[in-house]
């Protein structure tokens, strides 16, 4: 399939295989992007006011970026 300029599409869309994206992914802001196939996986959610937050696959915050201020929860490890 090929669209060349728009298309709405409901309520999901899934695909299988690679996929490019030749301009930019928006997402409404407090809508999750999911790393994984299920909804219980790593997943990025924009805040409403600027800034993402990152969670694990259990629900916790892993990361907090925002123009207030940057904040890391949990443990982290420094790679060297």
């Amino acid at each position: 399939m090929s669209v060349r300029a728009f298309c709405r599409v409901g309520s999901s869309l899934s695909v299988a295989g690679d996929t490019r994206v030749a301009g930019n992914l928006r997402l409404e802001q407090t809508k999750k992007l999911f790393f994984s196939s299920s909804t219980t996986g790593d997943y990025a959610i924009g805040k409403s006011g600027g800034g993402i937050e990152v969670y694990d696959n259990a629900g916790g915050k892993a990361i907090a970026v925002s123009t207030a201020g940057n904040v890391l929860h949990g443990t982290w490890t420094i790679a060297s």
